[in-house]
Parts: C-alpha cells; sequence; structure tokens
C-alpha cells in the first residue's frame, strides 16, 4: 500500500549480502490470505529513528524514503504507482537496489524486465507525511515528532498483508521490516504526481517515511513472479494487490 495523508519474533538467522536468512524453525504468522507460516522472520516493531542493520547500504528506514522519492520524480503518466500491463521496470533505477511499486489501492499486474544483480526492493504498506513548504498552509506535519508520529499512527492500522516470490511466502527468502526512515528533505519536482493531489513543487524541509518493506537479493536469471497484498483500516474501501512477471535477464551491467 502506498498511501500519503489521503493516503516479535526474531528467528536465528545467518547473514547473506543482503537482509539476513532464516536458519532455523520459528513461530510465523497467519497472512491475510489465510496462508500460516511456519518458519519466518518478520519484524513488527517501527525502528524509530532508522535503526540498524545498513542494507546495500543504508537502513531499511531510509531505502524506504528513496523508495518515495523515486516514485514521486514521475508524472502520472508513466508512474510506477499507477501503471498496468507491460511497464519499464528500468525508469528511474540506479545502482544496485531496485525497486517495485504497488498501488493507490488498487489490483495491478505488471510484466517486465530487471537487469541480473539487481536487489529488488517495494512496500506491502507504506506512508510518509512531510512538513509544509509554506508555513501558512499546512500539509501533513509541524515538526520530525508529529511527522514520526502521524505516519506511524497510519501504518499502525495495517489489517493484513501477503506476499510471495514464485508462489512461496516472501519471508522464506528475506525479513518483511517495518521501519521508519530519518528525517530528510523531501523534493515534489514540477509535474510530479503530488502535484496532482494539489501539493506545490517544491522541496519540503523535514519528511519521515514508515512502512512494511521486503528487500530481495538478487533473482536468478529467468522468469519469476511476485505477488503482495494489503488492507488497512485507515482507507476501507483500500485494497492493494499486485503482482510482477519478471524476467531477470542473464546479462549484468
Amino acid at each position: 500500500m502506498n498511501t500519503h495523508t489521503n493516503s516479535l519474533k526474531t528467528c536465528p538467522v545467518t547473514r547473506r549480502r543482503g537482509l539476513p536468512t532464516i536458519t532455523r524453525h520459528c513461530l510465523g504468522l497467519a497472512l491475510s490470505m489465510g496462508l500460516a507460516l511456519l518458519t519466518a522472520t518478520f519484524v513488527d516493531t517501527v525502528q524509530a529513528d532508522n535503526a540498524t542493520p545498513k542494507v546495500y547500504g543504508k537502513t531499511i528506514g531510509n531505502w524506504g524514503h528513496a523508495w518515495w522519492q523515486w516514485a514521486f520524480n514521475f508524472p502520472s503518466a508513466g508512474n510506477p504507482i499507477l501503471e498496468d500491463g507491460n511497464v519499464d521496470c528500468s525508469a528511474g533505477q540506479s545502482g544496485e537496489v531496485w525497486y517495485l511499486a504497488g498501488s493507490f489501492g488498487s489490483k495491478a499486474e505488471r510484466t517486465c524486465t530487471i537487469k541480473k544483480g539487481k536487489a529488488v526492493f517495494f512496500p506491502l504498506l507504506n506512508g510518509l507525511y512531510w512538513t509544509p513548504l509554506d508555513p501558512t498552509i499546512p500539509e501533513d506535519c509541524t515538526d520530525v515528532l508529529s511527522c514520526r508520529t502521524g505516519v506511524g499512527e497510519s501504518i499502525d492500522k495495517i489489517t493484513g498483508w501477503s506476499c510471495t516470490v514464485d508462489h512461496v511466502p516472501c519471508v522464506w527468502f528475506a525479513q518483511v521490516v517495518r521501519a521508519q526512515s530519518n528525517a530528510r528533505r523531501f523534493n515534489i519536482p514540477p509535474g510530479s504526481v503530488a502535484t496532482d493531489f494539489g501539493y506545490a513543487p517544491g522541496v519540503r524541509k523535514i519528511s519521515i517515511s514508515d512502512g512494511y518493506w521486503v528487500m530481495l537479493d538478487p533473482l536468478p536469471p529467468g522468469e519469476h513472479t511476485i505477488h503482495f497484498t494489503s488492507a488497512s483500516a485507515a482507507f476501507p474501501d483500500f485494497a492493494l494487490d499486485v503482482t510482477y512477471h519478471l524476467t531477470v535477464s542473464a546479462l549484468k551491467d
């Protein structure tokens, strides 16, 4: 889920290049689709002010903030959150981590190609609060504390999620992590999809992201299917249901 204002238990693990992987059985969770996970690593504690460890050079919370900047750099036309069908998953991407998009509460089925060796990062449920560009025109929050509290309360209202990679629960591959970002500036460029919601272009001095995030280490070359859903009591009509049919190319950069 991608929202704006309109918008535990851990198992013993061993570390790979990215997030830890599961080494033995522990208590699982019942997903919103009724899937009982017998082996899971799930973090349900908000990593307020962006707890460690770092993964691919950033904490999960700050990867989440970077995800929002990536998504809001696009206009509505061609915005990854709004697309369906055949899409260009390379748009706006750089580095060793590539982003996948959720939706604004609808069903989407996307097909695309990604390069070999790219980690894949995406939200199950996420939000972003920021301070106003013009202090006389209220937006989401007024300072770090109110931004952190506001976005946290929004994400607290999650009622369910599911996530699979090639029909296997995501938690067999990586943690599902609830994490907030550090307080950071956030730029809304001219033409951004955010302007369609009435937000003026410009740099907000304080913004904080929160959400449930998945960071997958690079998938092997070939065909893969990633499917994820979420729901929230904050938005009763919201029902995110996103499927990606990915082809991982055999060639790296």
